[in-house]
């Protein structure tokens, strides 16, 4: 919604406010994209946001042989409170690997740390 001096608000909150907020709490926004179709997403942002919000959800909420891997994952990056771009980075490198339990090894690793600093 558009303030008075040009500003807009979403829920109190200045455009930019909202937008880093959302991004700071990474793994919930990720679950926020349950129930949610590529076009929704698209039509709220750029196309390449919304792939990568569904392919995360994908790895952090789809069906996995590995659901303690799974779970511990998610756990550690709430308990930490990895933003997105982190989640992102993360998944950059876990999606290389080819083997699925060396993939959730390498996601619970850095989710695991409470100061990820990225270069």
């Amino acid at each position: 919604m558009w303030e008075a001096g040009g500003a807009f608000s979403v829920a109190g909150m200045n455009l930019v406010e909202a937008h880093l907020r959302s991004q700071a709490a990474g793994m919930e926004l990720v679950a926020g994209v349950a129930g949610l179709s590529f076009e929704q997403l698209r039509a709220w942002g750029p196309e390449s946001v919304a792939r990568s919000l569904l392919a995360l959800f994908d790895v952090y909420f789809a069906s996995t042989s590995f659901t303690r891997k799974q779970a511990r994952a998610i756990a550690a990056a709430r308990d930490n409170a990895h933003d997105l771009p982190t989640l992102l980075l993360i998944e950059r490198f876990a999606g290389r690997l080819k083997k699925q339990r060396e993939a959730w090894d390498l996601r619970i690793e850095p989710v695991s740390y409470t100061h990820l600093t990225l270069p």
